[in-house]
């Protein structure tokens, strides 16, 4: 009898901090950080597997919502967004600004604006970052990706659940529109658009997302748990590691392009189930359960936000010296500054979001512990 860690319907609880999926978003930052100090680590890997655990985690506080309301309240989604995304934005913004203005004496404004109203990945698609975000930083693309999304997907969701349509089947569907249009657009133009354009243009990537958002509804349906059983298998979920990184490999710009997100997002749903609801692989689990990877999590937004910048920042102050030396001050200043933010930004603003129904921790140490309460998927 395969046993689970957590119960489908229970994992969340109102709580955003699921046994496991810590451990993925450490890791995913993680990734993103290294490629941009120059080392050979699949940044866009990372994020991808961002966007799948944004998908699965706020999909799961939603039905969790629902479940417990017998609806969703959009207005309070849209409003705890805003306040765990903008204060950190928008301090990351005004220091970003200041150093402009002391160091070249003026700021793009229609970057800025790209930056501060999420299109900053239509930008960056068509490749016109150079010219207006790259000072405040191109990683910010992703972001933007995330939240027109989301302006979307709560309405779709509920009212699919109140229609009590075939929604695994629906949303299923549409993550292959982005497939289909990713396939267009690399068969009609060239490398030269077509490898940023599949890269960040929304319409093109949303599926990463809502593979995630699939998956939190999948597990919550009847055959949840044997559905669960099935991808979380040893061997299913060695072929989906060994799956998600090897389509990073293959020699076609169009397949990396095209089926390798696709490809990725599937090996996803084995490797997230497997580390959020089985007792398998354990030791790597308390690796990923760790206090230290617990805390990166924990900082994981701010990092994102300021490491580029930082990162180009060291480069500056120290000069012509080994990027080892710029790249570690680049580090060690990204952490401090997280950090700072942290407790002088997110945290305060936790106790505010909590007002609206969020299931935020104030702390850093204020995380759900690893899960060992069995339940039988047979019950």
């Amino acid at each position: 009898m395969t046993r689970l860690y957590l119960d489908p319907h229970e994992a969340t609880s109102q709580n955003a901090n699921i046994p496991g999926l810590d451990g993925i978003r450490a890791i995913s930052i993680l990734m993103v950080m290294l490629n941009h100090s120059k080392l050979q680590v699949p940044g866009g890997l990372g994020v991808t597997i961002f966007f799948f655990l944004s998908g699965f985690l706020i999909t799961s506080l939603l039905l969790d919502e629902y479940y417990r309301n017998g609806t969703i309240d959009i207005s309070k989604f849209y409003l705890r967004r805003f306040l765990r995304l903008y204060p950190p934005l928008l301090a990351y913004i005004a220091a970003v600004v200041i150093v402009l203005i002391v160091l070249q004496g003026h700021i793009d404004l229609f970057g800025l604006t790209a930056i501060t109203f999420y299109f900053a990945n239509y930008l960056y698609a068509l490749m016109l970052e150079a010219g207006h975000i790259e000072s405040y930083g191109i990683q910010l693309w992703s972001l933007s990706i995330e939240e027109q999304f989301y302006i979307v997907f709560p309405p779709l969701l509920l009212l699919l659940l109140n229609k009590r349509a075939a929604i695994v089947a629906v949303l299923a569907g549409m993550c292959l529109v982005p497939l289909a249009i990713r396939s267009g657009i690399v068969a009609v133009t060239e490398p030269s658009f077509y490898l940023q354009y599949t890269t960040a243009a929304t319409e093109a990537r949303f599926d990463s997302i809502l593979f995630g958002c699939v998956t939190a509804v999948a597990i919550r349906e009847p055959w949840g748990p044997h559905f669960i059983r099935v991808a979380t298998r040893h061997t299913t979920a060695c072929f989906a590691l060994i799956l998600l990184l090897a389509a990073e490999r293959v020699p076609s710009q169009a397949f990396l392009q095209t089926l390798r997100f696709t490809l990725q997002d599937l090996a996803l749903v084995s490797l997230l189930l497997t580390a959020v609801y089985t007792p398998n692989f354990l030791f790597a689990k308390r690796l990923m359960n760790h206090s230290a990877t617990l805390w990166i999590a924990a900082l994981s937004y701010s990092l994102y936000l300021w490491h580029f910048a930082l990162f180009k920042a060291a480069q500056y102050v120290l000069g012509s010296v080994p990027p080892v030396l710029s790249y570690g001050l680049g580090w060690i200043a990204s952490f401090a500054v997280a950090y700072a933010i942290h407790v002088g930004v997110e945290r305060p603003i936790v106790r505010l979001r909590k007002h609206f129904g969020s299931g935020a921790h104030e702390d850093i140490g204020e995380q759900m512990p690893f899960a060992s309460a069995e339940v039988s998927v047979d019950r």
